[in-house]
């Protein structure tokens, strides 16, 4: 038997809730390119849905979209699960709005190193070299 050691990490999945196709496709690439899962959601109802149906690990949300706001999701999210990991995503907040109970937030436009560093720090991953 090999030791836990000598396995790669599994993929880690990531949820992206945003209205913006653009920026779910964005993210997507740019994680997948780093080794993540991603799956997407267009609105916080269905962000919701695809949550409770596969094994996510953290959740990247956009604070303006139509319908369910993403301050609701976050919501309805940390109420139904605690100790979900949910990183905001706004281009209206200020520096110092706070996290409503998510590890984040980044300002749009963010840069793509910052996305993927971010990521890492809240899955608690050290980037290896």
């Amino acid at each position: 038997m090999g030791s836990p050691e000598c396995h790669p990490l599994p993929r880690r999945t990531v949820l992206v809730i945003d209205d913006d196709a653009a920026i779910r496709e964005l993210v997507e690439q740019v994680l997948t390119r780093h080794g993540f899962a991603v799956l997407q959601a267009a609105d916080g109802a269905q962000g919701l849905e695809v949550y409770e149906a596969h094994d996510v690990d953290m959740v990247l949300l956009d604070l303006s979209m139509p319908g369910l706001p993403g301050e609701a999701v976050l919501q309805l999210l940390l109420e139904r699960h605690p100790d979900a990991r949910v990183v905001l995503f706004t281009g209206f907040a200020d520096d110092d709005t706070p996290f409503l109970g998510a590890r984040a937030i980044l300002h749009k436009p963010f840069p793509l190193d910052e996305l993927v560093e971010r990521v890492r720090e809240v899955l608690g991953e050290q980037e290896q070299g």
